[in-house]
């Protein structure tokens, strides 16, 4: 897996994306990575992730102390294993987080020459999250992005969303995450072991509804 975090390296092939940040690659992510792999089989182009260093929440809100199950090279590890060609770490800024769904996919067909974007069946981007699948087609038209809606990852239990990870994942049920235990990194040191499930059950609000 080639990890590319400059937003203005060297001209890359087409690829297959999808976008998440990914904390903890828990089996819904991997789900939905594997369908990435599939469709850039398939097509006979390149697999790849579009992620972000920082929780892009903490951005909006810098008082935010998000409550995460890998750390940042943990992450790195673990999606390195999924066998991916690429993982583009996208620094996420203010500006960006103003962007509309629209000027986000233009900017990935722009500097990352992504060819077919592949989203989570429940997942939404962009300023204020008001736009949905359907739009993201006309934008696909509008922009060449060939769009794919994921298939919802199921187990024994019935249908659950790939995100967010609380949803798969709970301290009496580690194995959910990958099948192995993972770490639950705080951002500050002082927040109790109370706040840090609390967290991982709050609904998170930003410019993506991150898997």
């Amino acid at each position: 897996m080639k990890i590319i975090s400059d937003i203005n390296h060297q001209t890359l092939p087409p690829s297959v994306a999808t976008i998440g940040f990914f904390d903890g690659v828990h089996r819904g992510h991997r789900f939905l990575i594997n369908q990435v792999k599939e469709v850039a089989a398939k097509d006979g182009l390149y697999s790849a992730l579009i992620t972000f260093p920082v929780h892009p929440r903490q951005v909006i809100q810098t008082a935010y102390h998000p409550q995460l199950l890998s750390s940042p090279t943990e992450k790195l590890e673990l999606l390195e294993t999924m066998q991916v060609d690429y993982c583009f770490l996208l620094p996420f800024t203010q500006e960006l987080s103003l962007f509309s769904a629209r000027e986000f996919m233009q900017l990935l067909r722009n500097k990352f020459n992504i060819h077919t974007l592949v989203i989570g069946y429940d997942h939404r981007f962009g300023h204020n999250r008001s736009e949905n699948f359907e739009d993201y087609c006309r934008y696909g038209e509008e922009l060449n992005i060939y769009i794919v809606r994921a298939r919802a990852y199921t187990d024994k239990e019935g249908k659950i969303s790939s995100s967010p990870a609380s949803r798969v994942y709970s301290l009496s049920n580690p194995a959910m995450v990958g099948g192995r235990m993972p770490s639950i990194l705080s951002s500050s040191e002082e927040h109790a072991e109370s706040s840090r499930v609390r967290a991982n059950n709050r609904k998170e609000y930003c410019f993506l509804i991150f898997i």
